[in-house]
């Protein structure tokens, strides 16, 4: 067997050009061909396979055990021209007879590829092609501390597989082991809540080997279009291991049907009431319930109104935009306390991710400030809605007018109820995006419509919203904000999503994981999903006399119900005393702020018009803003956080004003020429005087200097 003891065992020894497809091949080599003797260098068994032609090589299994096994294309060839995929087992009379009686029956015998008990693999420049159909086998299980190099190598579906089918299994499976993953490319595949790259270490699986490793490191990898139904981690799903992620490309190209089943699953339809609701926001209570709440309770307690919300205590709001998917997943057992470290470096990208690009829960990531996340883009809901439905809509009240979404929405569920409520009401104010004085009637025209789908503007043109991070906890992101910035469009905005999930577990030392940390100039942001931003504020006086209408232009106005708009009667800054007093009341002894009473808050959705993320329009209404000549006005978003007060009048120069001021100014200009002109005649004259005088003074002098009696004579 020693002649076989060589650099290289190739395969197959002898080419055929006549035939493309080998069977075995690889399989049966590993079992003839005698290993390469340990070195000293190695100190294991080696096995060196070079594959000489190009074709497709069907293999039942490559096992190995306690050994070096390298597979490799000869230097002449490319990676796309050597195909190892998984071979169809020969079924036999009984199982045959089993399938026929509708047992099901796995079409394949083993994974195609396992490394096991401390085994090392190098694969390079080679495709490897996923079972053609589903089985019970993961394609590549890497257990038992294995350490495997896999370089300039192709994954990809079965080229034979139903084009619809989505695999239940991933590619790769790694259970601990160190793995490293160089220049190699996962190409678009459809899954079924399992990823293309996989990896979960849990301690005390393979104690009998020592220590565990858990290490994966991916460098110059490309996932593109890799499209999971449900579920984090579409291109890679780690549990308890350490990543490193550098120079890799994270891309959809291609609309993900996922992402859209995500973002409508986000509703419910309500049977009893017809009404779709956000599932996750428990305080969405429409605007009529609301305003019947409060003539309810004016009726209770006279003429009083009800206090406002306060500013961060009291606001109701409950984000409507969040998502629960993501390409990339990295966590750990979420009742072991964080000990694992990943981090994501050099020119890797997260581009266009509909999902969502990361997601991190109970573990430590550090992200490179040259790493890029850009385009995260959600997709429009299949029930968003431009503006109300025509049924119910007015052409002379405001509306949203961005462009409208091209899937039509069918609101046929929605109109029973509508067209009952107009029979009983013919009067009914269309413009319901107020809040209604007393006496005034209204309907919602977008009552029944969730708030995420009033006006939603379009997901490709003029919307910002991202998915960039979704931060459960025990978790913790060393990140600047340089890689969310998006050339500046993102301004303070992160796109980072902290969420509950994790929240109630606990850790086996008892204690309890905290809420996601962000640390770095990142964290340093007001909040982590998005920032408003107020430019510039004007008001008008409304139509009806009764309040403000006030017009914001700024950027990040999103629709994800963590805003609210504030409009409070204008107050004169306070001036701050000097003299020493004692120490102020308690709290409970404070007089309320009178100011307060006089402030009106209400949901960003329910704004006047909402024409675009950079502009939208709201109104003040007299119950509450009795006085807005002059007001204050300012966003509340996310957890308490607020925007610059703005200070806005509605008092306007009309014609006969500015005619007047200009008169005005005229005559004073006038006044002021005349009065210089006054000036230099006067220094004038007295210029005259003074140069009279000096010159019958030189004369007189001249006089005495010619005639000694002259001053005499003049005496």
């Amino acid at each position: 067997m020693s002649e076989w003891n060589s650099i290289n065992n190739l395969v197959p020894a002898e080419p055929d050009p006549k035939k493309n497809i080998f069977v075995r091949y690889i399989y049966e080599s590993l079992i003839q061909l005698a290993p390469i003797n340990p070195t000293v260098a190695t100190d294991v068994y080696t096995w060196n396979i070079e594959i000489q032609q190009a074709a497709i090589y069907e293999e039942i299994t490559i096992t190995v055990p306690f050994a070096h096994v390298c597979i490799k294309s000869s230097d002449s060839l490319t990676n796309r021209d050597v195909v190892i995929r998984p071979k169809v087992f020969t079924m036999t009379p009984d199982l045959q007879e089993e399938a026929d009686l509708g047992f099901n029956v796995d079409p394949y015998e083993f994974p195609l590829i396992s490394i096991e008990s401390s085994g090392k693999l190098t694969m390079h420049k080679l495709t490897i092609e996923h079972f053609r159909e589903n089985t019970q086998f993961t394609l590549c299980i890497l257990n038992h501390n294995s350490t495997t190099t896999w370089t300039d190598i192709i994954f990809r579906p079965h080229s034979d597989r139903n084009h619809d089918l989505r695999y239940t299994l991933p590619f790769v499976y790694m259970f601990s082991g160190t793995h490293l993953f160089d220049s190699v490319i996962f190409e678009a595949t459809l899954l079924s809540q399992t990823s293309a790259c996989r990896s979960r270490y849990q301690s005390g699986l393979i104690d009998f080997l020592g220590f565990g490793k858990k290490q994966a490191t991916y460098i110059g990898c490309q996932f593109i279009d890799i499209d999971r139904d449900s579920g984090t981690g579409a291109a890679i799903q780690s549990t308890g291991f350490n990543l490193t992620i550098t120079d890799c490309l994270f891309q959809q190209t291609t609309p993900s049907a996922s992402s859209y089943q995500n973002m409508n699953n986000q509703l419910k339809i309500d049977d009893d009431n017809n009404k779709p609701n956000p599932i996750s926001n428990k305080h969405n209570t429409s605007h009529k319930k609301i305003h019947q709440q409060i003539k309810k309770k004016k009726k209770q307690s006279g003429n009083e109104a009800p206090a406002p919300p306060k500013t961060a205590e009291d606001l109701l709001l409950n984000q409507t935009c969040g998502w629960d998917q993501a390409y990339v997943s990295i966590d750990e057992i979420e009742t072991s306390i964080p000990s694992n470290e990943s981090y994501i470096n050099g020119t890797t990208q997260f581009i266009g991710l509909q999902v969502g690009a990361l997601h991190i829960q109970n573990t430590k990531v550090t992200i490179d400030k040259s790493v890029v996340f850009a385009g995260n883009i959600a997709p429009l809901p299949d029930s968003a809605i431009a503006k109300p439905p025509e049924q119910v809509s007015n052409t002379s009240a405001p509306t949203n007018t961005t462009k409208s979404n091209s899937r039509d929405f069918n609101s046929s569920q929605f109109m029973s109820q509508k067209k009952n409520n107009k029979n009983k009401n013919k009067q009914i104010n269309r413009n319901t995006n107020k809040i209604f004085n007393e006496g005034e009637e209204g309907e919602d025209e977008w009552a029944g419509i969730a708030p995420l789908l009033r006006g939603y503007t379009s997901a490709t043109e003029n919307t910002l919203y991202r998915r960039n991070i979704l931060c459960g906890y025990g978790s913790q992101i060393v990140v600047d904000a340089d890689p969310f910035s998006e050339d500046g469009i993102q301004r303070e905005s992160l796109w980072i999503l902290k969420t509950d999930e994790g929240s109630k577990a606990t850790y086996t030392n008892l204690s309890t994981p905290g809420k996601c940390l962000i640390t770095g100039t990142a964290g340093d942001k007001p909040y982590s999903l998005f920032v408003p931003i107020i430019e510039e504020a004007k008001a008008d006086e409304s139509e009806d006399r009764y309040g403000a209408d006030i017009t914001l232009k700024g950027s990040h106005f999103i629709r994800c119900g963590m805003m609210q708009y504030e409009i409070c009667e204008y107050e004169k800054p306070k001036e701050v005393s000097q003299t020493r007093n004692d120490d102020p009341p308690p709290a409970e002894e404070a007089p309320p702020d009178p100011h307060e009473e006089h402030c009106q808050r209400r949901i960003m959705e329910y704004a006047l018009d909402w024409k675009s993320e950079q502009e939208v329009v709201i109104q003040s209404r007299y119950k509450a803003v009795r006085k807005w000549k002059k007001i204050d006005v300012r966003i509340l978003y996310g957890n308490g956080q607020s925007t610059e007060v703005f200070t806005v009048s509605t008092e306007k120069l009309t014609a006969g004003i500015i005619v007047a001021m200009v008169l005005g100014a005229l005559a004073l200009v006038g006044a002021a020429v005349g009065l210089l002109i006054a000036v230099i005649y006067c220094q004038y004259k007295q210029k005259q005087l003074d140069e009279e005088a000096k010159k019958k003074e030189d004369q007189e002098f001249l006089m005495e200097t010619m005639d000694p009696t002259y001053e005499q004579q003049q005496q």
